[in-house]
C-alpha cells in the first residue's frame, strides 16, 4: 500500500497557508493564476502581506518571482565588482580573474537559450 503524502501546506484560513517548516504563505487570484508570497512566522503578519499582494494585483501592479537566477546575480555581482575596481578597492586582475572562472563556468551555470527574464544579461549563451 502506498504511504499518504504529506501535505505540503495546511489551510489556516482564505487564502493563508501554514508551511511545514513554519511560516506562512499567502496567495491571491489574478486572471485565473494563483501568486503565492512566503509571509514570515506571524499569522497577523501573514493576513497583511496577503492584503498587500491583493491590492499589488488589483493596481495592476504583479509583484516580481522572488526566484533569482543565476545570470541575474552574477549580473548584479559584476556591476558592483566593477565599481569597486573604478573606486580603487580592488585590483583590475582580480576582476580579470573572477570574471574568466565565470565565463569558464558559464556552460554549466546559466541556461541555455535566451528568454525574457535572462535577456537583461550582457554575456551569450552557450
Amino acid at each position: 500500500m502506498a504511504e499518504a503524502r504529506k501535505p505540503r501546506r495546511t489551510r489556516v484560513e482564505r487564502g493563508i497557508y501554514r508551511q511545514p517548516n513554519g511560516k506562512y504563505a499567502v496567495c491571491a487570484r489574478r486572471g485565473g493564476r494563483l501568486h503565492f508570497r512566503t509571509a514570515g512566522v506571524d499569522l497577523t503578519g501573514a493576513r497583511r502581506a496577503r492584503e498587500e499582494l491583493i491590492a499589488a494585483l488589483e493596481a495592476g501592479r504583479v509583484p516580481a518571482s522572488p526566484r533569482l537566477r543565476f545570470d541575474t546575480v552574477a549580473g548584479w555581482w559584476r556591476e558592483r565588482f566593477e565599481a569597486k575596481v573604478a573606486a580603487g578597492e580592488r585590483h583590475p586582475r582580480t576582476l580579470e580573474a573572477h570574471l574568466y572562472q565565470l565565463e569558464q563556468n558559464r556552460c554549466r551555470r546559466l541556461p541555455r537559450g535566451g528568454s525574457a527574464r535572462s535577456a537583461q544579461t550582457t554575456w551569450e549563451y552557450c
